[in-house]
């Protein structure tokens, strides 16, 4: 999340650093941003397989669910060293210190409240990407009401996630017009969230079954039956289903709401400091 919202802030306030060594940076970001992804999608799925354990009903789907468990904890473990590896060499580096005068000319002295971070804000893109992000937002509106349009559904997550990192860079400034609107982005973020995780797990199931089952097996040298995992992973698929159309519904009736209060529109309307 960090090396997220350290990009957003690149990308409003780029125009005020040095453009060489904003490339940089951004590049070097942008890679551990990819790698901490990667073990921080294999860390939600194997949490929420640890939480469907928990709670199946079904005993029989149990060692079937713990087989993925187990195989999706093999996956982690190999990618923890190169993510180690990328994180040594970032602190090698001492990025932090290299970088740190990517905006020293323009907020050197600079704190919050003062007229120096005030022009600083005024002077970047800051308005112009939540209008644009906000036009994107809109723009979508037809069809996300489709629980079908999944690319869709996942973009709008993304500008949501975008737009909420932006605004929470401002937020010292604007507190009180602030402080519910960012609660509601981050519920939708929350809900779209879930919507997008069972929809990978929707779209990997089928691919567990046809290909993964027999290397699987081999990989934990474990003697559960093909019949008993394939139990459990059609437990775990009708399971993500069902959360899906929940999260989705929940999502719906949020959005709609929103749109009649035009709340798109009062984000946009947020005047800066004089």
């Amino acid at each position: 999340m960090a090396s997220r919202k350290i990009r957003s802030a690149l990308k409003v306030f780029g125009s005020c650093s040095n453009k060489n060594e904003l490339v940089n940076f951004s590049a070097e970001i942008k890679k551990i941003t990819r790698s901490l992804g990667e073990a921080r999608d294999l860390d939600v799925q194997i949490k929420f397989l640890q939480d469907v354990i928990h709670k199946v009903k079904k005993k029989k789907a149990l060692p079937g669910i713990e087989t993925v468990l187990k195989h999706k904890q093999v996956l982690r473990r190999r990618i923890q060293e190169k993510l180690q590896n990328v994180l040594e060499e970032y602190e090698k580096q001492n990025y932090p210190s290299k970088y740190s005068s990517l905006f020293k000319e323009n907020f050197k002295g600079a704190r919050l409240y003062t007229a120096k971070a005030q022009t600083a804000i005024q002077q970047s893109k800051f308005l112009t990407t939540i209008q644009q992000l906000i036009i994107e937002i809109l723009s979508l509106n037809d069809l996300i009401k489709d629980e079908k349009n999944i690319n869709d559904l996942h973009n709008l997550r993304i500008l949501i996630k975008k737009l909420r990192y932006v605004l929470e860079l401002i937020y010292p400034y604007f507190q009180k017009e602030l402080d519910k609107k960012l609660i509601v982005l981050k519920k939708l973020q929350e809900i779209l969230g879930i919507i997008h995780d069972m929809d990978v797990w929707n779209e990997y199931i089928p691919t567990f079954i046809k290909k993964e089952i027999p290397i699987t097996k081999n990989e934990l040298n474990t003697a559960v039956s093909n019949k008993n995992i394939k139990i459990g992973i059609n437990y775990l698929s009708k399971y993500c289903k069902k959360k899906r159309e929940k999260q989705f519904n929940k999502f719906y009736s949020s959005w709609e709401k929103l749109m009649k209060k035009k709340f798109w529109n009062d984000l946009i309307k947020i005047e800066y400091p004089a």
